[in-house]
């Protein structure tokens, strides 16, 4: 991650390790990045991969960020996002 006059640019991949052997039914890999551009201002982006081992590529950009947190989490493809309300928020940068 890199940050530059108040641009925040994060650049990885993602991979989904589940498999339907594994879990009952199919799942897939979603990392959801939550910017904090204010106290009261936040916006989510969210990546998601259901092909076993191919990585997917992420490249997003945000301007104005205070915070970026991260939450990696597992389920089934759907339109809504289930595993915001379980799992731990990794803080990725804080501004300084």
């Amino acid at each position: 991650m890199r940050t530059s006059l108040f641009w925040v640019r994060i650049d990885g991949a993602i991979r989904d390790l589940t498999s339907s052997e594994v879990t009952v039914v199919n799942t897939c890999a979603r990392a959801v990045f939550r910017f904090t551009h204010s106290p009261s201002y936040s916006s989510y982006e969210h990546i998601s991969t259901c092909t076993f081992l191919t990585p997917k590529k992420v490249a997003l950009r945000k301007q104005y960020v205070r915070q970026v947190e991260m939450l990696i989490c597992a389920e089934p493809l759907t339109t809504k996002l289930r595993c915001l309300a379980d799992g731990t928020w990794q803080t990725l940068y804080i501004a300084g």
